[in-house]
């Protein structure tokens, strides 16, 4: 079983937003599937870490990332567990979970981390020894897709499971890597998610295309048809445009009694192309009656 130090800098057991939960349930997971050492917070509860070690060896304040006994705390810890991996937490940052490092720099030179997929020179720019990890590669793989198809990108610093706006209209995923059938089912979600996406139902055989310049002549030629869609506006980095206000009605209140009865019947007429048996149904009255206040009221 595959040993891991995780390092986690903030208070999340117990949890009471959907943050803490999700980085508390994702690790209660981890410590099913590998022998893992969580390095947290000293305000963290480890009485609820069921299914690994959570250390309290971090502070609370902001001077936690300056505190000088950490390298050789953590380096104590590698050695004497003999971990194997550590879980990169700005993986998780990319589902919307946790905080992203705010540096480069790795402290364990020697220790062995998965990102050899999505980021082949990360040993050479971070000195550390790589590992080949399917499980990670597979999640990644999954993120490049979602983020494909909901237009956000995966290595922007934000919650990527917010789409109420896109952020790119770039296609990370290979799409090479699929087979002609899942191309095709690839394709068919593409449209439906941007029909979800921007509440504007693209034709049957409408196809988003994957290249990049191609979208941007796609995408554009749709903005200029639709310049308000909120959504459209944002993966193409535009604002959209307001929509026109509505023209303003006559004020009733304003009106004598004899003119918004005209006003009243008038409309009806309008609304009911002026077909005299359905505004009888509208106003349940009978004809001879409808005709009789229409003429009252100078409507006809």
């Amino acid at each position: 079983m595959k040993k891991i130090l995780d390092i986690v800098p903030y208070a999340y057991l117990p949890f009471f937003s959907g943050g803490q939960k999700s980085i508390a349930l994702f690790l209660d997971h981890l410590g099913h599937e590998a022998e893992l050492t969580v390095a947290g917070t000293v305000t963290n509860d480890a009485s609820h870490a069921k299914s690994y070690t959570l250390l309290p060896l971090l502070k609370t304040s902001f001077k936690r990332y300056l505190d000088p006994s950490l390298p050789g705390t953590f380096t104590h810890i590698v050695k004497e567990k003999g971990i194997d991996v550590d879980a990169l937490e700005k993986i998780l940052n990319r589902f919307g979970i946790g905080l992203s490092p705010s540096g480069k720099t790795r402290p364990f030179k020697n220790l062995a981390t998965p990102t050899p997929t999505f980021d082949p020179d990360f040993d050479k720019r971070f000195g550390v020894q790589t590992l080949k990890c399917p499980a990670f590669d597979e999640a990644y793989e999954g993120l490049l897709l979602f983020s494909s198809l909901f237009f956000q990108d995966p290595d922007d610093n934000k919650n990527i499971l917010d789409t109420t706006k896109g952020s790119t209209i770039e296609f990370y995923y290979p799409l090479g890597k699929l087979s002609e059938r899942e191309q095709g089912a690839c394709g068919k979600l593409m449209v439906s998610v941007f029909d979800y996406l921007t509440k504007h139902k693209l034709p049957r055989s409408s196809e988003i295309p994957e290249d990049y310049k191609e979208r941007i002549t796609h995408f554009s030629a749709l903005h200029s048809s639709y310049p308000h869609n909120v959504f459209l506006s944002s993966i193409l980095g535009k604002k959209p445009e307001r929509v026109p206000s509505a023209a303003k009605g006559p004020d009733i209140y304003s009106m004598s009694y004899e003119d918004f009865m005209k006003h009243y019947y008038t409309e009806h007429l309008k609304r009911a192309d002026f077909n005299y048996n359905k505004i009888s149904q509208l106003l349940n009255v009978n004809y001879q009656t409808l005709v009789s206040r229409l003429k009252k009221h100078s409507v006809v």
